[in-house]
């Protein structure tokens, strides 16, 4: 009876000690295109010599980020991103973009005796607005503006198209002009030939 009992003891304890060991909950982190992000490392920070951070790709593939020590931190070469890790352990994550978006995991080494711990934290980025750059004017543009449109050699805009707004009714206005002189001049040759004409040619 005391050996069953024992059994079921160690039984409890070692599943305990297996769920306490791994983390199953999922933190959620939102981020706006451009900012820099802080990915908190929520797993227990008790007895572990290193942490080492995670881009999940996948169900199991690891892409190794960093790996820091109480010496040293060395970042990987799988992991193209520039990265930084603060003293609580944290992911920073500057200039974050829509494909920084995905699960990252934080992964304490215990030391001997201990087991290690390990929590995923999603990151979703938005979307980039995309935006069509102003160039500025420097003064010295400026200057040149401001002269040579008071020497006359340059049109403001506003001027500008009011004059090519205006182009056409003065084209207009002139046909209708040209129109009505050509008409005067056919009715007095007209008259001059069928009235004055003959009078002239009875006289003599």
């Amino acid at each position: 009876m005391k050996a069953i009992e024992m059994v079921v003891f160690w039984f409890c304890e070692f599943g305990v000690l297996f769920l306490h060991g791994i983390s199953t909950s999922l933190a959620t982190v939102v981020a706006s295109c451009g900012k820099s992000v802080e990915l908190p490392c929520l797993a227990e920070k008790t007895d572990y010599r290193a942490v080492s951070w995670y881009k999940m790709s996948g169900e199991k593939n690891r892409i190794s980020i960093l790996r820091k020590t109480q010496n040293k931190t060395n970042f990987s070469e799988q992991f193209l991103r520039l990265v930084n890790i603060n003293d609580k352990e944290s992911l920073i994550i500057p200039s974050v973009k829509p494909e920084d978006s995905g699960k990252y995991l934080c992964f304490l080494w215990a030391n001997v005796g201990s087991l290690n711990q390990e929590m995923d934290i999603n990151l979703n980025v938005s979307e980039c607005l995309t935006s069509s750059p102003t160039l500025p004017i420097t003064s010295s543009e400026k200057e040149f503006t401001q002269s040579k449109m008071s020497e006359g050699s340059l049109v403001p805009m506003s001027k500008a198209a009011h004059l090519i707004k205006e182009l056409p009714l003065a084209f207009l206005l002139l046909g209708m002009l040209c129109l009505s002189f050509s008409k005067i001049l056919l009715s007095v040759f007209a008259i001059w030939v069928y009235v004055i004409l003959p009078k002239l040619a009875c006289r003599r």
